[in-house]
């Protein structure tokens, strides 16, 4: 669903700007491109995480429906919800980068779509490489680092590689608003 939803949210955020032309505006008031990154990028996961507060009844019905004498492991309920936040962050960087990229809010959301599928995909196609690639593919895919949190043990490892993704698209989507400043 974040697959879809993270390049949803944020293909509007500087494409849209641009075409109407309020990106020039904004690039010359006293902000660095990084400032302006950050708010977006802020406003985004915070839509994200407005949306992720409505599944919470989900996860207290599951608890009410336990058993008297049996316990309900928060663990993965929690990894989950880290996870998703981590995830989408990462979606959200690079869907930005796709909309800063584009005037086109429509041509921001593909490539972004295009950007979260590459992220995604990786672990997927691993089972048909040799074994020394198919562990770099694993590693560079969202989809099994969110899979180790979603059990509930949240590894350093899996929390690194999403900051560096997130860092890494934000990056680029300050780059790029960099570019257009000039």
């Amino acid at each position: 669903l974040f697959l879809f939803l993270s390049p949803a949210i944020t293909m509007r955020l500087i494409a849209e700007e641009r075409k109407s032309g309020t990106l020039e505006s904004l690039m010359t008031l006293p902000v660095k491109e990084w400032e302006i990154v950050a708010g977006k990028f802020l406003a985004a996961l915070g839509t994200v995480v407005i949306c992720m507060i409505f599944t919470v009844p989900y996860a207290i019905s599951l608890w009410s429906l336990t058993a008297p004498d049996a316990t309900f492991d928060w663990g993965p309920v929690i990894g989950g919800y880290v996870g998703v936040l981590l995830m989408s962050s990462s979606f959200i960087a690079f869907g930005m980068w796709a909309s800063a990229m584009n005037k086109n809010q429509i041509v921001g959301f593909i490539v972004g779509l295009a950007f979260c599928f590459a992220l995604w995909i990786p672990d997927r196609v691993a089972i048909v490489l040799p074994e020394s690639l198919a562990a770099v593919a694993q590693y560079l895919s969202v989809n099994y680092h969110f899979e180790n949190i979603s059990r509930g043990v949240i590894d350093t490892r899996d929390v690194f590689y999403y900051v560096t993704v997130t860092a890494i698209g934000l990056l680029a989507t300050t780059r790029q608003l960099a570019s257009v400043r000039q």
